[in-house]
């Protein structure tokens, strides 16, 4: 889930002193991920483009909100779930997130 710009590339190539300045200047323009770490190990609920339903535990996730559950199950529309294991999501099909379990701030 990493992508680099043509110009960091090629002052990695090239080399650079002013390196760590140039970087530092990027990221600050860019807009965060999604701050996520009060969901970490804890049950979710996705609702995902399609009416497509699928709930399990968050392992991970990264600033473009691709995320990772664990134990997950797909809702299939007549009401029985079926299980798919671990499963990494896709940002943007992601249209919401609803916590199954307690979330403590």
């Amino acid at each position: 889930f990493f992508s680099l710009s043509r110009d960091i590339i090629i002052i990695i190539l090239f080399g650079c002193k002013y390196l760590p300045c140039y970087i530092k200047a990027m990221s600050s323009k860019h807009q965060k991920g999604p701050d996520l770490k009060r969901f970490m190990d804890k049950k979710l609920k996705l609702s995902l483009n399609g009416n497509r339903k699928v709930v399990g535990t968050l392992r991970g996730y990264d600033p473009f909100l691709n995320v990772v559950l664990e134990e997950a199950s797909y809702e299939k529309g007549e009401g029985g779930t079926e299980g798919i294991g671990t499963i990494v999501i896709r940002g943007n099909s992601i249209i919401q997130f609803e916590s199954v379990d307690r979330v403590t701030s």
